[in-house]
């Protein structure tokens, strides 16, 4: 072979290597630019994931901070709340009996006009009936309120509304008759403020011991038959 043909030769084979060489260079670099658009793609994706993070973070953040609000406005409510019924529980405490005592006050005016009247006149019977009508008010005010009195005379001895201070013999009463009363008893509607102080009958001694004669005539004739 010719010096020629070898140089030709040469050239041909270099030209091929460049060509390979180009082509290679050619490959990696589309390989490299397919890598690089992949590395954007997935950060982009990262960071897409990243802002949705963020934003759902901030959500919560506004949904905390709106709860800590409402927790905080239930929790002045309930301190209001907790003073108003100590306030109330206050005024009725002290303030309970102010209807009973409003009741009561025209009751005290027209006991001192009568003191006062019983010093400048000596008719006795104003007095008694100025009296009587200050009792019917002051019964008619208990009345308001829910205190009655308790029924005794005439009626059969109750232990849970009578109280006996003694017992008398009675013909004209049934046993365990409540005959006389001492004192008054009251009611608060269904309570028993106080009992009533009674006297209650029994049996005169001579009507036992006249029973007992009759008890006896009646065996002695039922013996005989």
């Amino acid at each position: 072979m010719s010096p020629r043909a070898k140089g030709k030769g040469k050239e041909t084979k270099k030209r091929e290597d460049a060509e390979k060489q180009e082509k290679i260079t050619q490959e990696e670099g589309e390989e490299l630019t397919i890598q690089v658009e992949e590395a954007e793609a997935e950060g982009s994706e990262q960071l897409s994931e990243l802002e949705q993070l963020n934003n759902k973070l901030a959500e919560k953040d506004k949904e905390a901070a709106e709860n800590y609000e409402k927790m905080l406005r239930a929790q002045a409510d309930l301190d209001n709340y907790k003073k108003r019924i100590l306030r109330e529980k206050a005024d009725l405490f002290n303030y309970r009996h102010e209807d009973l005592i409003k009741e009561l006050l025209p009751i005290i005016d027209n006991l001192e006009r009568a003191i006062d009247n019983a010093g400048k006149s000596s008719d006795c019977s104003a007095l008694v009936e100025g009296v009587e009508l200050i009792y019917k008010q002051f019964v008619n005010c208990l009345d308001k309120f829910g205190v009655k009195s308790v029924s005794s005379l005439g009626e059969k001895f109750d232990p849970a509304l009578h109280e006996a201070i003694s017992q008398a013999e009675s013909s004209e009463h049934a046993p365990n008759t409540v005959m006389e009363e001492a004192q008054k008893g009251y009611l608060l509607k269904d309570r028993l403020l106080r009992p009533s102080l009674v006297v209650v009958s029994r049996q005169p001694e001579d009507t036992k011991a006249a029973e007992g004669i009759d008890i006896e005539i009646e065996e002695e004739i039922q013996e005989e038959d």
